[in-house]
């Protein structure tokens, strides 16, 4: 079987979820000795962390020369490769590319849906392009594949011409690196709620920072980009500076430490697609207290605490209970997380590849 991978993502960010997703695929498709690999790329990947720690063959990869990285996210791609074996191939792109229509013919064509938060959150001429390109992706594809049924219910309802039976749910996974560590004396002796990810608007990054404000024995500890000017102005008015701690571009190996000594994971968003970070927490004994939303009770069942509305005594209520229940939340985290690994995300996806050829 061929399978060509289009690589566009890594040129797109530096680190994030749909990164992890594809990079996670990638590693098993190389070692999958009934798959011929081929991947494209731009030639801008080299900041992407993920990518940095795949070993592709130069002779299975086709480098496009970039015009313009924001017109290229628009553009067909070539997918001509010489040592390409004669019949069917699949074509999967990591970010709602097509292949150019005259290479079409043999193959066929699959697309990963991870959310809707365009949809709901982004207007103007940003959501439009944005939506433009998935719906397109989506309606050229030969299936779908979304990483939750919240997603699965989303896609039905915005392209509701979309048939639903080339939509298939396939979860994501969650890595083994994280992992209850044993207790270190030596560390640090901060008392922190945790915050991962992005903190776009739908995050609801301030109440996190308003929750810790009562929290007169705790800090903040965020893990993302860095603080922006308007994030560094809400946090002076809110809290003291002295009680945020931020941490970018961090290992796998160090988050994972960071969700040990956590008290908590904080996870306030109002849009999910999925919710990687609620996983990871999970597998390393950390107890989430998240906002009752979207795919967010899909993922974490009753492994955690969740928060019918972002009012902060209901906050605080949430942080008495993880001291009361932790020892019961730990396992059943433990147990939910078991359910999801990258290797059952690869199987599934590669059984799909199969159908569909």
């Amino acid at each position: 079987m061929n399978v060509i991978y289009d690589n566009i993502v890594y040129s797109l960010q530096n680190i994030g979820g749909i990164s992890i997703y594809w990079c996670e695929l990638t590693k098993r498709l190389l070692k999958e000795a009934e798959v011929n690999s081929f991947f494209i790329e731009t030639g801008l990947e080299k900041d992407n962390l993920c990518r940095r720690n795949l070993e592709i063959r130069e002779q299975n990869t086709l480098t496009r020369n970039l015009i313009n990285l924001q017109i290229e996210r628009f553009i067909a791609v070539r997918t001509v490769f010489n040592a390409l074996d004669k019949g069917t191939s699949i074509f999967h792109s990591s970010y709602f590319r097509l292949p150019l229509k005259r290479d079409r013919k043999n193959l066929k064509i699959v697309s990963t849906v991870h959310d809707f938060t365009h949809n709901y959150y982004f207007k103007g001429y940003r959501g439009y392009l944005h939506n433009s390109l998935k719906y397109k992706s989506i309606k050229g594809s030969d299936a779908v594949i979304c990483v939750s049924e919240h997603t699965k219910r989303d896609l039905i309802n915005f392209y509701p011409d979309i048939d639903p039976s080339r939509v298939k749910v396939i979860y994501n996974g969650v890595s083994e690196e994280f992992k209850i560590l044993e207790a270190d004396n030596n560390v640090n002796s901060d008392r922190y709620i945790l915050f991962v990810g992005s903190r776009v608007n739908y995050k609801n990054f301030e109440y996190a920072v308003k929750l810790v404000k009562e929290l007169r024995d705790m800090v903040l500890y965020v893990v993302g980009s860095p603080f922006t000017k308007e994030e560094l102005i809400m946090l002076n008015k809110c809290v003291s500076l002295s009680r945020v701690k931020l941490f970018s571009n961090v290992s796998n190996s160090f988050l994972n430490e960071l969700y040990n000594r956590a008290y908590a994971l904080i996870y306030p968003s109002s849009y999910e697609g999925f919710g990687i970070p609620l996983l990871e927490a999970m597998r390393s004994g950390c107890v989430p207290i998240a906002f009752n939303s979207s795919s967010i009770p899909e993922v974490m069942g009753n492994a955690g605490i969740l928060l019918d509305s972002l009012d902060i005594d209901e906050g605080l209520t949430a942080i008495e209970k993880v001291d009361q229940k932790r020892e019961s939340l730990v396992k059943l985290g433990l147990e939910r997380s078991s359910h999801f690994s990258w290797d059952l995300t690869f199987k599934a996806t590669v059984d799909l590849y199969k159908d569909i050829l």
